[in-house]
């Protein structure tokens, strides 16, 4: 019973952010969004600064292309450790397996 009454509230906490953000504008055209964001902005005072955070597509694309080989560098080298990582795993559960089938049963 607890399992639904929190599945309930999660979903209708979802849902409810949802609806506001749509009827808001949020999810529609972007004069609309900037819309909702300029309204956002005028109503909380501590995001007067918010606006001047914001990087630009300049920036943007700089960090993207510095970023980009570092990423592509840890996804090979993981995939690349892939087999090794796999027969170190294998290799501890098929010692705790003998461990745990060598142990004596607690008696009940």
């Amino acid at each position: 019973m607890l399992w639904v009454f929190k599945t309930s509230l999660k979903l209708g906490i979802c849902g409810g952010a949802v609806y506001i953000t749509a009827e808001h504008g949020v999810w529609g055209n972007s004069q609309q969004s900037a819309k909702a964001l300029n309204k956002l902005l005028n109503s909380i005072p501590s995001t007067k600064s918010f606006q001047y955070e914001i990087p630009s597509w300049s920036c943007v694309r700089k960090f993207t292309r510095e970023n980009w080989n570092k990423g592509v560098t840890i996804s090979c080298g993981a995939i690349g450790n892939i087999p090794s990582t796999t027969a170190y795993y294998s290799s501890l559960g098929w010692d705790k397996a003998k461990e745990l089938a060598t142990q004596p049963q607690p008696s009940k």
